[in-house]
């Protein structure tokens, strides 16, 4: 019965140690994902203003970043519609010099081909800081 008891204790124990092991690579894994698309972001939001931008637009963000671990991309750059509605609305096609209103939705996406696979999204809003017609000070954003 003691061995029977002690045996259950031993399975307990490392079931347990192998839970907490799989469980903080996963977590590893995914904040190296989010740090990845964090790093993408601020490399987005460097970039000159585009208007009418398109996912390869973007894509030289990606440069340097990625590995064997993590395969990052721009899913989708959609544009400005209509600045003055209640709900902002954005649009994939269609869009022309003269009806982009001066913010993009920039989808990323960073995944991870191996067997526990992890992949994160973010949402980054880039607007123009051009001011086209304004008159400003140098190094002052609209």
């Amino acid at each position: 019965m003691t061995v029977v008891l002690l045996g259950l204790a031993v399975v307990a124990l490392v079931s347990t140690m192998l839970a907490v092991i799989v469980t903080a690579n996963s977590h590893r894994r995914r904040v190296q994902a989010s740090n990845e698309l964090i790093s993408i972001a601020e490399r987005i939001e460097r970039f000159d203003y585009v208007p009418c931008a398109t996912t390869s637009t973007y894509a030289s963000a990606m440069d340097g970043v990625g590995s064997d671990n993590f395969t990052p991309t721009v899913q989708s750059v959609e544009w400005l519609v209509d600045r003055t509605a209640a709900t902002a609305t954005f649009r994939t096609t269609g869009c022309t010099g003269g009806n982009d209103q001066g913010t993009q939705r920039i989808t990323l996406r960073i995944s991870s081909p191996k067997q526990n696979q992890v992949t994160e999204t973010l949402v980054v809003l880039k607007r123009d800081d051009r001011c086209t017609g304004l008159t400003v000070s140098p190094g002052t954003k609209c």
